[in-house]
């Protein structure tokens, strides 16, 4: 078989590995692999194009997400070897961090279908595998601006000035025909466990299920944001008595263009004009079993 090997040589573990010995563990199980150059977005489509038997995604959540995207309806496994920061998609997966674990599983690996959401906005498509939302984490992740790189202090400083500036407002939400409008400081869309920077939002969620969790916290909590962050640290968000969870296949929103959205760590922009009245449908749908990952036997034990 032939596979072939996308590695980022800016996530997280990947200075303490070479392209090389990944390349030649692959050798060992039987493959011939096309380790193509990827600078940029064009570099990835390029090397996409023809993809062979199979993709091995040696990166963070952004480089795993990058190759779904691409590969969305085309059929072809992946295997994620998480060398990344957060590592969310692994994790969610009960995936271990020791790449040659993986691929040493490769002989008789464990397929398991992988879903994914799609945001529909104008005539726009985003798609996310971690989450979709919008309040305090989109505001702060709009001021921090990814675009910018990675940088820790200047994550805690952004989110730092977004508990005090960022703003809520009434919205529209349909969860499959059920009203789940209100006004919230954070809501989020879960396909995994958790998203950004190891947040566990949803500890039940599960991607290989076909349904989303739909989280939120009200308004009226503001001023106990503090005692929520404490929760996520210590994974129990979801017992919060003001915590609302939903799960559905389908949300429909009215956003009014005033404030971030994201779609994992993709910022979708405020688009409403100083004095614009306009109203802007958004739909948010799972598409279930949208990939095929390869993953080692041992990485059944997790949520499945």
């Amino acid at each position: 078989m032939q596979a072939t090997l996308i590695f980022n040589k800016s996530s997280g573990s990947t200075d303490s590995i070479e392209p090389q010995e990944i390349i030649e563990a692959l050798r060992r199980k039987g493959f011939e692999t096309i380790y193509p150059q990827t600078e940029d977005e064009n570099d990835l489509d390029l090397a996409l194009e023809d993809p062979k038997d199979l993709v091995v995604a040696a990166g963070g959540d952004g480089t795993f997400r990058e190759i779904a995207i691409r590969l969305l309806g085309r059929n072809i496994p992946i295997v994620p070897l998480p060398l990344g920061t957060a590592n969310n998609i692994a994790r969610s997966l009960n995936l271990s961090s020791d790449w040659e674990q993986i691929i040493e599983g490769l002989d008789e690996p464990y397929r398991r279908p992988f879903d994914m959401g799609c945001v529909r906005l104008d005539s726009s498509s985003y798609y996310f595998l971690e989450a979709f939302g919008f309040g305090y984490y989109a505001t702060g992740l709009a001021a921090y601006n990814p675009e910018e790189g990675k940088s820790v202090l200047r994550s805690l400083a952004a989110f730092a000035e977004t508990v005090n500036n960022f703003f809520t407002e009434p919205v529209s939400l349909v969860l499959d025909d059920q009203d789940i409008s209100g006004k919230y400081i954070i809501a989020e869309v879960m396909n995994t466990d958790s998203f950004g920077p190891r947040i566990k939002f949803s500890p039940d969620s599960n991607p290989s299920d076909g349904i989303f969790e739909v989280i939120r916290i009200d308004e009226e909590n503001r001023k106990s944001l503090l005692s929520y962050f404490t929760s996520l640290i210590n994974g129990e968000l979801t017992e919060q008595p003001s915590v609302l969870l939903d799960r559905g296949r389908k949300l429909e929103m009215i956003w009014t263009g005033n404030y971030p959205l994201h779609a994992d760590a993709v910022v979708i922009d405020p688009i409403r004009e100083p004095d614009d009245p306009g109203l802007f449908p958004v739909t948010v749908e799972i598409i279930p079993s949208a990939l095929e990952l390869w993953l080692p036997v041992e990485a059944k034990n997790g949520k499945e």
